[in-house]
């Protein structure tokens, strides 16, 4: 469908659209992802991280309801407040931040937080 190279003018596919909406792009040995498609996969990461890091915390929270130690309660303190998305990072689907650092420093501190529990499991 496209009128000419989209790798090198992504408008190619039709006069105002400028690459609109595509998730991969003709590659001389198959599809070519985009930047688009690869922001999704990162999207979907995150939400997977957070996902793996409740699933400890629930069962941490289980654990603690029979035995609770000082370590339970202070890794609890900091998996709820990694759980809870500081505002700084995502505030709505319109306001978040732009700093990349920021993001990378966020996603650092939950696998890590996954590590810590992981090994604080029998």
């Amino acid at each position: 469908f496209w009128n000419g190279d989209p790798l090198r003018n992504p408008a190619s596919f039709n006069d105002d659209q400028n690459g609109n909406g595509f998730l991969f792009y003709p590659g001389p040995e198959g599809p070519l992802p985009s930047i688009r498609v690869e922001v999704l996969r990162d999207g979907m990461e995150d939400y997977d991280y957070l996902a793996i890091l409740q699933e400890f915390v629930t069962t941490l929270q289980a654990k603690a309801e029979v035995a609770s130690t000082p370590e339970t309660a202070r890794l609890l303190t900091q998996a709820h407040a990694l759980l809870a998305i500081d505002p700084a990072i995502v505030e709505s689907m319109r306001t978040y931040t732009k700093d990349p650092e920021r993001l990378q420093q966020a996603r650092a501190q939950i696998a890590e937080m996954i590590e810590t529990l992981q090994r604080h499991s029998p």
